[in-house]
């Protein structure tokens, strides 16, 4: 279970909304139980949807694109 809350002040300059997602579960590989998060609209085809689909869950920061980097390593401060 989780749960989510996400700001619009970057959806105008950055194209995405940031938040923070409360994680509840004792399967946590990183310990937090509040950790930055974003959201961004897909693109509305099958196979870009089902490619994103496939790259949820945790990864390490250089697996990230640069222009999330930033403010996942701040902790979204």
């Amino acid at each position: 279970m989780g749960v989510d809350n996400f700001s619009t002040r970057t959806w105008t300059t950055r194209g995405f909304f940031q938040g923070r997602c409360m994680i509840m579960s004792s399967a946590n590989p990183i310990g937090k139980n509040v950790v930055p998060c974003i959201l961004q609209p897909l693109e509305q085809s099958t196979s870009d949807i089902l490619s994103a689909a496939r790259k949820t869950g945790f990864c390490p920061i250089a697996e990230i694109p640069p222009k999330y980097q930033t403010y996942l390593a701040s902790d979204g401060l």
